[in-house]
């Protein structure tokens, strides 16, 4: 990966969190919109880019492993209270403790995310001889993209849980480094194509549990019925997927 990558996987979720402390407890509406564009361009990136490259590269087993990731992503949404939808399920509980539970759940969702990013290349390369740009840079968007809303999740709720400005700043920039550490271990330590073949089959299942999960929960909320904004943002969600990075 190169460094401006890294950055830009670092940056995405710190500067999103940086807007809950001037904002406390309320979630302006561009948030909404930014979750509705981001489940749309996860479940594009998913079936347009990713389940065809894996089911043609992978084995049998490649469905299972989604299925493994998929489970295991909502093992973690009990863990984290769903903070990577861009919001937290705690049934009105804000407590230090409970807040830090959510973080290490979300530090260790940020962490499995960013395995398959160091060694994606290294994954194309070996199994159709060409670079893989394309799909690294959709699932990387996909991945950067999502991590907006929850920062933001994550620090308000951080705040509102009595935990003060400083330590949630340093909270904050932990959870950002969890996907760029991750990603720079992978690129030297995870190399081998039948590994890298499991973990983005399971961040595949991961990516379908989040997509799928953000739209459903906006549609509830809004009685089946979609804003000519809403609509907008399922629109370019799902026409960026599509598109072909050079």
């Amino acid at each position: 990966m190169h460094i401006w990558e890294y950055l830009l996987l670092f940056l995405t979720p710190f500067i999103g969190g940086i807007p809950a402390f001037f904002l406390g407890s309320k979630k302006p509406k561009l948030v909404r919109y930014i979750m509705l564009f981001n489940g749309a361009f996860i479940l594009g990136v998913v079936l347009v880019q990713l389940l065809p490259d894996l089911f043609s590269k992978g084995d049998h087993y490649t469905g299972l492993w989604m299925l493994l990731g998929f489970a295991l992503q909502m093992l973690l949404e009990e863990w984290s209270g769903g903070v990577e939808h861009g919001h937290v399920h705690t049934h009105g509980q804000k407590t230090s403790w409970l807040a830090l539970s959510i973080m290490l759940g979300l530090c260790l969702h940020a962490l499995i995310e960013g395995l398959p990013l160091g060694g994606y290349r290294t994954f194309m390369e070996t199994f159709s001889d060409t670079s893989g740009d394309n799909q690294f840079y959709h699932l990387l968007l996909s991945i950067t993209i999502h991590n907006i809303p929850a920062a933001f999740a994550l620090t308000s709720f951080l705040l509102m849980s009595g935990i003060k400005k400083w330590p949630t700043l340093i909270l904050l920039l932990v959870f950002a480094l969890m996907a760029p550490i991750a990603a720079f271990s992978a690129q030297f330590f995870l190399q081998d194509p039948q590994v890298l073949v499991i973990l983005l089959s399971m961040v595949t299942g991961n990516l379908l549990q989040i997509g799928s999960t953000i739209l459903f929960e906006n549609d509830a909320h809004t009685s089946h019925r979609f804003s000519a904004a809403k609509w907008l943002a399922l629109a370019l969600g799902f026409g960026l997927s599509a598109i072909h990075f050079h």
